[in-house]
């Protein structure tokens, strides 16, 4: 386990932590992959949980497209990324319930609140906006900005927020979030909710709800 003090600053993943895309972005993949190739995929919700989501942008278009030539996975993924920004702003997602009270909540307890995500510019902007969250989230970073893993895009925003990995925990919901989690040395909040399954986080939720009462328990221990 990460070594902390008292947590007072907590960033949020965003697929499989605070809402659930996978039906939008199934059917935004497979019309723009049939639109812009002659490939006749089709993906399933399940499938991009199971296989893509939690991952960076550039690793998931080989995930989806696999066996073609490099230029034409980049052509493609950006068509279906395009597909996808505009669905996801016209679509409503499945949001877990309670995040804006939870959020909420927890902001007027005195938690700085953020979010760090794998995904494309303009995607946690989305989901603040379908969640209602926008104004409790100090501040967002994403992999469309850095071009980074996941733990070095924690640490960009730790950086620019003054944040100390001993004071803040990273909830998520995939073994790629629990590592960059510890890549980062932040304590790591599995949202057991969502699409992963981890070995040992330090600490679970089965559902958002419970997490005011676990970090009152935890900044509560000697």
């Amino acid at each position: 386990m990460a070594a902390h003090k008292k947590i007072d600053a907590l960033i949020f993943d965003v697929d499989g932590t605070l809402w659930d895309t996978s039906e939008i972005v199934a059917e935004s993949w497979t019309r723009a992959v049939r639109d812009n190739s002659e490939l006749d995929y089709t993906y399933t919700a399940e499938y991009l949980r199971d296989v893509a989501f939690g991952k960076p942008m550039d690793e998931i278009a080989h995930i989806l497209l696999p066996d073609s030539p490099e230029e034409e996975i980049q052509r493609i993924s950006r068509a279906c990324f395009e597909y996808e920004d505009r669905d996801i702003r016209e679509k409503p997602a499945r949001i877990y319930e309670g995040v804006r009270d939870i959020l909420s909540k927890l902001r007027d307890e005195g938690f700085r609140l953020y979010i760090v995500s794998n995904c494309q510019l303009g995607y946690i902007d989305a989901c603040m906006d379908q969640c209602g969250i926008k104004d409790l989230i100090l501040d967002q970073l994403c992999f469309g900005e850095t071009g980074a893993i996941k733990g070095i895009t924690i640490n960009k925003l730790m950086e620019r927020n003054g944040i100390k990995a001993e004071n803040a925990a990273y909830i998520g919901d995939t073994k790629g979030d629990q590592a960059a989690s510890a890549y980062a040395g932040l304590c790591f909040i599995h949202a057991a909710y969502g699409f992963g399954r981890v070995e040992d986080p330090d600490y679970s939720v089965s559902d958002i709800r419970e997490l005011p009462k676990l970090l009152k328990e935890i900044n509560s221990e000697d």
